[in-house]
């Protein structure tokens, strides 16, 4: 049951823009916390590592695109 939950909230969850994810990343790279980040964009602390770690490695922050079978 709680699988089936997850699984539901994966399939509606959008993915965050890359303008957000810009502004988290410069919010941290201009010293901001990513527990603070985090907590002031509304994403998740992993989310900001994420992020953090893709523009350290010069690597886009746009999103990519969605995996499965075509509606």
């Amino acid at each position: 049951m709680i699988r089936d939950y997850r699984r539901a909230i994966m399939l509606v969850m959008k993915p965050y823009s890359e303008d957000l994810r810009r502004k988290i990343v410069a919010a941290v790279e201009g010293g901001m916390p990513k527990t603070e980040a985090a907590r002031l964009f509304g994403v998740s602390l992993s989310s900001v590592k994420r992020y953090s770690r893709l523009a350290a490695r010069e690597e886009p922050l746009a999103p990519r695109k969605g995996g499965g079978r075509p509606p």
